[in-house]
């Protein structure tokens, strides 16, 4: 296919997903939108080579660790502290749907498509491209269009729960007229900048500085995984040291908080990453979609049962409401910017007057942003790598 011709189709495919994703308020994600377009494209004739001839996927990987390396400078450690409480929900019970997945699902699933798709299950594009690493390297690519299945279908089933649970949640809230003038009252604190032990000069702070400075973090990843592995056996994945490498060189000030989005190449950054885990769509038919389905609906089904039990017996352990942390768990289906949205859906519909409003967003939304970001951004990554270090050695 003409490079340029390639590379046109799949920016305007994304370009349909952002909008689609947009319009339903990402219960549709654009991830969804893409991979359905690109199915059906594939399936009608669109030729199997047109992610490669599209150029994307020769930088893509270089990419991804750059995108990476951007999530950690978005992390703000005292902010996670000060939450350990929606932390420790979010990810335990995150991780209770993964573990009852593997348990389960590989008495029906088999050990491999049950230990990925439990990855997948609460997983990002990180995890997709560690898991499409090592299912690469392991001639198990045949996984994929399964795993890209539940990454795509999982919020489906999250946001409705997540959206039902909040509801309960603030009906409960606003029985206690003390809290909702609490909280009705309360200032959120934003994130102040603070001293850092680097500070640095001004004519690298413009968008191309920014993004050699991310380069220079994730080159020095790469070479440190490497280096750790080769004199110490210890395997530790590139792309889970660039998340670490860009929270460490973000709290000493090497990096700007969240660096990516100064660079004014995020967009593109994002398209290029996630491209590179579509590369199996090709080779993917109907047969084989298919054929996924019931493996599909088994893995949502444990998943989320052991996600909302876990959740409900972490907060009542912890005093939390119950209803609040089943959906900080689920959480992990979706992330951000949906976690920022529910409940203002669910304040607008439950409250009876402004101040309701108000108390019920301020007390439901800094716990569910937290939670997605940790359960999304930061677990499933270790739990990638735990995945991989586990099935193949």
């Amino acid at each position: 296919m003409v490079p340029i011709y390639a590379f046109a189709f799949l920016v305007v495919i994304f370009a349909i997903g952002d909008i689609v994703a947009d319009k339903t308020k990402a219960l549709l994600s654009t991830v969804l939108v893409v991979i359905v377009l690109l199915l059906v494209s594939f399936w009608l004739g669109l030729p199997g080579t047109a992610i490669g001839d599209s150029g994307i996927a020769g930088v893509g990987m270089p990419l991804v660790v750059v995108l990476i390396v951007g999530i950690g400078s978005n992390m703000d450690l005292r902010a996670l502290i000060g939450q350990w409480k929606t932390c420790i929900i979010a990810l335990l019970g995150a991780l209770s749907g993964v573990v009852l997945i593997m348990l389960v699902g590989q008495f029906i699933l088999g050990r491999y498509m049950a230990f990925t798709a439990a990855t997948v299950f609460s997983g990002t594009n990180v995890a997709i491209l560690i898991l499409t690493d090592a299912l690469a390297n392991n001639n198990m690519v045949y996984l994929m269009p399964f795993l890209l299945m539940v990454f795509v279908t999982d919020n489906l089933v999250g946001i409705p729960v997540a959206s039902h649970v909040l509801k309960k949640s603030a009906r409960l809230f606003v029985k206690d007229k003390e809290a909702v003038k609490k909280y009705a009252t309360m200032t959120l604190e934003g994130t102040t900048e603070r001293k850092r032990l680097i500070t640095m000069p001004d004519f690298v702070k413009q968008p191309s500085g920014v993004f050699g400075r991310i380069i220079i973090v994730g080159a020095f990843s790469f070479w440190l995984s490497s280096f750790i592995r080769q004199h110490t056996g210890l395997d530790i994945h590139f792309l889970v040291m660039s998340l670490i490498m860009g929270v460490i060189f973000t709290e000493i000030g090497f990096l700007d908080k969240a660096s990516l989005l100064k660079t004014q190449a995020s967009s593109f950054v994002i398209l290029a990453a996630t491209v590179v885990i579509f590369g199996s769509l090709a080779d993917t038919t109907p047969r084989m979609f298919l054929d996924a389905i019931g493996p599909l609906l088994l893995t949502l089904v444990i998943g989320f049962i052991g996600v909302i039990i876990g959740s409900f017996f972490l907060g009542k352990a912890l005093k939390v409401d119950p209803w609040l942390a089943i959906a900080m768990g689920v959480s992990c289906s979706f992330g951000m910017p949906t976690t920022f949205l529910i409940p203002k859906e669910v304040a607008a519909t439950i409250a009876e007057n402004e101040e309701e409003r108000i108390a019920i967003e301020n007390y439901q939304q800094p716990s569910m942003v937290t939670a997605g970001f940790v359960s999304v951004t930061i677990a499933s990554v270790f739990i990638a790598q735990m995945t991989v270090s586990l099935l193949f050695g």
